[in-house]
């Protein structure tokens, strides 16, 4: 499945009381079931003490995949008393670094170096590393091609002649 540049989203899905679960009771959806193919995260917090780190996992999730993150939430756990995080209730972001290994940087600095013309093909991949492609074109004294719509399977190509 190939994976297109969404938005994070948490959805609350309210359910019936938990008392009434498997009774077929009247407007009685199963959210786990309903929602498990378009989430990237889908649970029910069945009592007030599960809901500060379910709700804490669906956001993780929805931000970290940026997908779909669904709580299932009773009628009745609303009306009871909150329950302290035992967890934190801290939003983590991360932004990790993936680069080449030095074996292939230097592969292909030779490649580059061994070529006169070079043009820079870039997509949506690539648009955080603007600066940096600006550079790289001016130091190879090639053009820079940006391409709107994603037709390419890498972040950039390059092409030699």
């Amino acid at each position: 499945m190939r994976t297109v540049h969404s938005a994070s989203v948490l959805a609350i899905a309210s359910t019936i009381p938990t008392k009434e679960f498997g009774t077929g009771f009247f407007q009685e959806t199963n959210t786990l079931k309903l929602f498990d193919d378009c989430s990237c995260y889908n649970q029910v917090a069945a009592t007030p003490a599960q809901l500060p780190r379910i709700l804490q996992t669906a956001l993780q999730h929805a931000v970290h995949k940026k997908g779909v993150a669904v709580l299932g939430l009773p009628g009745d756990i609303t009306n009871l008393p909150a329950a302290a995080a035992e967890t934190t209730t801290i939003l983590f972001r991360n932004k990790p670094v993936v680069r080449p290994s030095e074996d292939e940087l230097i592969q292909l600095a030779e490649l580059l170096n061994s070529h006169k013309k070079v043009t820079i093909f870039c997509e949506l991949g690539a648009a955080e590393a603007h600066k940096e492609i600006i550079e790289l074109a001016g130091k190879l004294k090639s053009p820079v091609l940006i391409l709107i719509k994603e037709r390419w399977r890498s972040n950039m190509i390059i092409l030699m002649k």
